[in-house]
């Protein structure tokens, strides 16, 4: 009887410390997200399984916070997403800073009247921070961005603005200072990019953008571990020779007409693995449960 009597009190227990233990509340429908690998790098590099992975759009898209700030690749990190598309310009002062847009303008920041209109890569480090670029954020450094995603798994996907030259330099070297080499995945528009970071870090993760089919399969003996695709040249040819080379394929899908659910699970069902988006979370929840 004791015996008995201490098992249900044990039962019981339990059942008390489950009931009043707070759960670890995730973004995605409990049960159908499929959590994202501790090395994001290593995972697209694997040749285990295909992916079917969102690229957030600007750090994280609208429903996360404002462009390439630290709100939103803070947000995008927490809620687990893999890879968070940056944009990369050069301040006049030599920080590399995020900032989508060439030139200041009402519709992307606080800048007073006569900075209206003046390239980014104009201003000094410290001119860019007095602006407010949405919720009171203001434009981060990338070493600011990259310290950012200390403890998660995201990867910050630079799409590197201006001269990607110095960018990629300077880029390089902050990921290696900061650690964070596993947190970085370059965005090229050439060959000439590869080579060049290549040849200062050859195990440097790569994003190929294409512009035709031919491109992709040119890319091939250069190892891209993405290649980008336009949404045109999506065919299962191409793909599977890209997908035998071990490279991963992107698409975007940014117009508001395709960056819906149906057009991802076509997207993932022909074979692409990675698809860029204002939405990656509602893309990921996809990736676990299904259209």
């Amino acid at each position: 009887m004791q015996i008995l009597l201490r098992t249900i009190g044990l039962v019981l227990f339990a059942v008390i410390l489950s009931a009043c233990t707070p759960s670890r509340v995730h973004p995605h429908k409990a049960g159908c997200f499929k959590p994202v690998p501790l090395d994001v790098i290593a995972e697209l590099r694997s040749t285990s399984q295909p992916l079917r992975w969102a690229s957030a759009h600007r750090g994280g898209g609208p429903e996360l916070g404002p462009d390439n700030t630290l709100k939103v690749i803070r947000a995008a990190a927490r809620a687990q997403l893999p890879l968070l598309e940056v944009d990369v310009r050069e301040a006049a002062s030599g920080e590399l800073v995020l900032f989508h847009d060439r030139r200041l303008s009402v519709r992307n920041s606080t800048a007073p009247p006569d900075w209206i209109g003046r390239r980014v890569e104009s201003l000094t480090w410290h001119e860019l921070r007095s602006l407010d670029v949405g919720a009171g954020q203001t434009p981060p450094l990338l070493s600011e961005a990259l310290a950012s995603l200390a403890g998660f798994s995201s990867v910050l996907e630079l799409d590197m603005k201006g001269n990607w030259r110095a960018i990629a330099s300077k880029a390089l070297e902050l990921a290696r200072d900061q650690h964070a080499l596993r947190h970085v995945l370059f965005q090229c528009a050439s060959l000439d990019c590869i080579l060049f970071i290549r040849s200062m870090q050859d195990d440097a993760a790569i994003l190929l953008r294409v512009t035709d089919r031919d491109q992709a399969r040119a890319a091939i003996s250069y190892r891209p571990d993405v290649v980008h695709i336009d949404i045109d040249d999506v065919d299962e040819s191409t793909i599977a020779e890209l997908r035998q080379a071990h490279i991963r394929v992107m698409v975007k899908t940014l117009k508001a007409e395709l960056d819906q659910e149906w057009n991802w699970e076509e997207l993932f069902s022909r074979g692409v693995e990675i698809i860029m988006t204002d939405y990656p979370l509602r893309v990921m929840k996809q990736r676990g449960c299904g259209a």
